[in-house]
């Protein structure tokens, strides 16, 4: 009978054609880290290799050993080899976030200024904005202050005016010297209008000499004399005959000095600068636009767009505007 030890290595197989290796197999290899058998042939050795795999210490490895231990060797070259570049690695990584966290803390120092200074410039551009809107205001009131004042001063010179009116295309040769003006003003006014008017009724009275006031355009018919009246009533009188005979007569009226001389004037209202240029753009727009009427009345422009429609009195170029639309 046989032991269970030459029975088990009866058993033993090849490791790579897995037929039975027997005790008297010559041609045989055996591994020795796991001890696995192999036939010669199947592993294809020379007669050098298996004279080197079967010494009495033999080395040997079958393949799968070997490439194991490759395996080993190389995982353990690769940690050691990689000792180093990791620390430096490591190290770079350290050195990068302290320069990550130093930006990051300048950036949120940087963010904190800008907020600072962002509120800061918010709390000026709206304190700037209070005071433009308070100035504003404070403007508009005071342009309304200054435009209520403007009417003010412009009604009181119309006021003043009321009773002055104007003889036009007065001859120079008659030009009131020697004190006579007053008296020529008077007599003047009684004849052209056949209204009652004496000197005592004259205030004041002057010249505007406009032959020297057109040096190089066309000459004009006659001085202007300013004649202020001493009534309202006078006044009134005065003008209600020039408009009453001035249509017919063409708004000229023959008429004499208190000296005898003859000569043929115009008559109207003495208005203020100011009145007298909203008359004449009123006239402009007049005559645009074919409103019917526009006159002065008591040292107002007034229009009538159309006959029988409503009188309108234009105070401004405001008011203009208004009856414009």
């Amino acid at each position: 009978m046989c032991s269970a030890s030459q029975v088990t290595y009866a058993m033993t197989q090849c490791g790579i054609c897995q037929q039975v290796l027997s005790r008297e197999e010559k041609d045989k290899v055996t591994c020795s880290v796991c001890k696995s058998m192999f036939h010669a042939k199947c592993l294809k050795l020379t007669p050098a290799d298996f004279a080197t795999a079967t010494t009495p210490n033999p080395t040997w490895r079958c393949v799968s050993c070997t490439s194991k231990e490759r395996r080993l060797s190389i995982g353990s070259s690769s940690s050691q080899g990689n000792t180093k570049p990791k620390s430096a690695t490591m190290a770079a990584i350290e050195s990068f976030r302290g320069i990550f966290e130093t930006e990051v803390k300048n950036m949120k120092e940087f963010r904190e200024e800008m907020m600072t200074s962002t509120r800061k410039t918010s709390e000026s551009v709206e304190k700037a904005l209070s005071l433009i809107e308070s100035l504003q205001a404070e403007n508009r009131s005071l342009r309304q202050k200054v435009d209520a004042l403007e009417c003010q001063l412009r009604e009181q010179d119309r006021l003043n005016e009321l009773n002055t009116i104007e003889l036009l295309d007065v001859p120079p040769e008659i030009d009131g010297a020697d004190g006579t003006s007053y008296g020529d003003a008077a007599n003047m006014l009684s004849t052209a209008l056949n209204v009652e008017v004496t000197e005592v009724d004259v205030v004041d009275c002057y010249v505007i000499n406009m032959q020297k006031r057109q040096n190089d355009g066309p000459r004009k018919r006659g001085n202007i004399w300013v004649v202020k009246l001493g009534s309202r009533r006078m006044r009134d009188r005065v003008m209600e005959s020039v408009r009453a005979g001035g249509r017919e007569k063409g708004w000229r009226f023959p008429c004499e000095t208190a000296t005898s001389k003859s000569c043929v004037i115009r008559v109207r209202e003495r208005l203020t600068a100011y009145t007298r240029g909203l008359y004449n753009e009123v006239k402009a727009v007049a005559t645009t636009k074919g409103w019917r009427y526009v006159w002065i009345k008591h040292g107002r422009v007034h229009v009538r767009v159309r006959d029988g429609g409503r009188v309108s009195i234009v105070s401004s170029s405001s008011d203009l505007s208004k009856i414009s639309q």
